[in-house]
């Protein structure tokens, strides 16, 4: 008598449990995913944007210019951000009244990149529109924000360790348009989860912003 072979509802199973277990092994040792929560990347980026990072990009090669990457804070540890890397090692990177130069030469804004405050201050004063030349170091990234006026990045940090650097961003792959109405996390969890679950599944189709839905971003 033949082995009894396995039901059609077993199969499935199984087939659904692999699949779990793929995206699970993906989740963690290829992907991240990271929700924008803040404007410092804009216009590239924009808050409730939801962005791939793979942490494999530089496995075997290193940062290039114009790379959006995710790396751990300089300043806190257990958190990480996105920037953008403007220079690597050897290359001598300054800035000129908010213009970026690389090996003295102007590097073209990218479509995302803007400017918020128009004053521009010296070098005495700040280092936010008047920086460098600098050689950036072995080893090391200058990373920029898109937004250049408002938040912190190697101006202030200074250079970046390659080795700090989590992975490289390369696609949205979801986008939630923020709602001021939209639950905050309260004392009571099990109220916050009951009034989330009601909110995100009733604004499951109006609140997403599909147009920003799976954006390669550079």
């Amino acid at each position: 008598m033949g082995a009894k072979r396995p039901s059609r509802s077993a199969e499935i199973l199984k087939s659904i449990v692999v699949l779990i277990l793929l995206i699970i092994a993906v989740r963690l040792f290829i992907f991240k995913f990271v929700e924008i929560d803040d404007d410092s990347m804009a216009n590239t980026l924009l808050p409730g944007d939801v962005v791939g990072v793979n942490v494999l990009s530089y496995a075997y090669s290193n940062p290039l210019p114009g790379d959006i990457v995710l790396l751990k804070h300089p300043l806190i540890m257990e958190e990480s951000l996105i920037r953008r890397v403007a220079a690597v090692e050897g290359q001598i990177v300054e800035i000129r009244d908010k213009k970026l130069f690389v090996n003295d030469k102007p590097v073209e804004d990218t479509k995302g990149i803007r400017f918020v405050d128009y004053r521009i201050f010296s070098s005495a004063i700040s280092a936010r529109d008047n920086y460098g030349p600098i050689q950036v170091p072995s080893g090391t990234v200058f990373i920029l924000c898109d937004d250049r006026d408002m938040y912190p990045d190697s101006r202030i940090w200074g250079f970046i360790n390659v080795s700090e650097i989590i992975g490289k961003t390369s696609l949205i792959v979801y986008s939630w348009k923020p709602d001021p109405n939209a639950p905050q996390i309260e004392n009571s969890y099990l109220t916050y989860f009951v009034r989330a679950a009601f909110y995100y599944t009733t604004h499951i189709f109006s609140q997403p912003d599909w147009e920003r839905c799976g954006i390669s971003i550079s």
